[in-house]
């Protein structure tokens, strides 16, 4: 519904209708319309980030999981653009409500820590921030328009400079 509506144009009575509850109903269990949308995006990537991981068992070596995991973010490229334009927009709600934009994202840090670590074989910090900012800025160019991104040979280069940086992966995490 937040897909099709998007984050403000969804109420919490258009969320109960479509979930087929009354309001009252919604409210026991939700006590906001944020609520609900982060307990559904921290859902959303925690199982992405979790079937990735999963996924990258099958494929060795920094180069091979993330040429994977490029073709992966190719594969899905309008589901990845749509899930960024709505956590674009949610934080710009945030924002507007002079909140804070952290809590939101530490609530799925730990398991992109987690898929940084199987591609490593090891946790770094600065690796881990590297990573994410690289795949931050792929997720701003799906968001862009339908350029062609060449996002698996991107992911190659990524790979090479990480390894470049942090040296052979470490024992598989």
């Amino acid at each position: 519904m937040f897909a099709e509506h998007g984050f403000s144009g969804m109420s919490i009575r258009k969320l109960a209708q479509g979930l087929g509850v009354t309001s009252g109903t919604f409210y026991h269990y939700f006590k906001s319309k944020e609520q609900i949308f982060e307990d559904m995006m921290q859902m959303i990537m925690t199982e992405d980030a979790e079937e990735k991981i999963a996924f990258l068992q099958e494929h060795s070596g920094v180069l091979g999981k993330m040429r994977a995991l490029g073709m992966a973010f190719a594969q899905q490229r309008q589901h990845l653009r749509m899930q960024t334009s709505l956590c674009s927009e949610y934080c710009r709600h945030l924002q507007e409500q002079n909140r804070s934009t952290e809590d939101f994202w530490d609530l799925v840090k730990p398991r992109y820590r987690a898929l940084c670590r199987s591609i490593l074989g090891r946790e770094e910090r600065m690796a881990f921030e590297m990573m994410s900012t690289f795949i931050q800025g792929l997720l701003t160019r799906f968001s862009w328009g339908d350029e062609p991104v060449p996002v698996v040979e991107l992911f190659e280069e990524f790979a090479l400079a990480m390894e470049s940086r942090f040296g052979a992966p470490g024992p598989p995490a």
